[in-house]
């Protein structure tokens, strides 16, 4: 179960201040102007956190799992935020409508599921997501843009716990 926080928007009276908090079971429970924002393509900022404290945001492309409660991201094994995430299972991902910048949601989770493409029974799942998010976000598949033949990917299955959403589309 996700919990939804709603916050109020400029101009409502209830100026930034949180509204209405709901439990749901997925994202498809989303009012559709924020299911927009997961389906995308947006770029989302990831934050994870580094051995040092220190937070990390990197931009990324994501999407929603097709079981509609999970949300994916996929990188390359051994980036920064990939051994964040090995060490702490906590992350945030914020997207920005990049048409208005009063348009978003923070999706607050843990990750649940790390697949790496040479895990042998499964390891096909990040190919199909990565080549999958090229599709969306650059209208190529497969993925055109691995830095070398021997690089490998990761998938991160991610479950939301809480979604902040704010404001609507103009």
């Amino acid at each position: 179960m996700t919990t939804i926080t709603t916050i109020g928007v400029p101009g409502s009276g209830h100026d930034f201040q949180v509204g209405d908090r709901t439990d749901v079971p997925g994202i498809d429970d989303l009012a559709e102007h924020y299911r927009h924002l997961i389906d995308g393509p947006y770029i989302a900022s990831l934050a994870t956190l580094g051995s040092n404290n220190r937070v990390q945001l990197s931009p990324m492309w994501f999407q929603a799992d097709p079981d509609r409660i999970h949300v994916r991201i996929n990188t390359k094994v051994g980036r920064a935020k990939d051994k964040h995430m090995q060490a702490s299972p906590n992350v945030s991902i914020q997207i920005i409508d990049h048409e208005n910048f009063y348009h978003w949601i923070t999706i607050y989770g843990t990750i649940v599921e790390r697949v790496p493409e040479t895990d042998p029974e499964r390891g096909y799942l990040a190919t199909q997501s990565i080549d999958e998010l090229a599709q969306l976000y650059l209208g190529q598949c497969p993925y055109p843009m691995r830095s070398d033949q021997h690089e490998r990917r990761v998938l991160y299955r991610i479950l939301p716990t809480q979604i902040v959403t704010f404001g609507q589309p103009d």
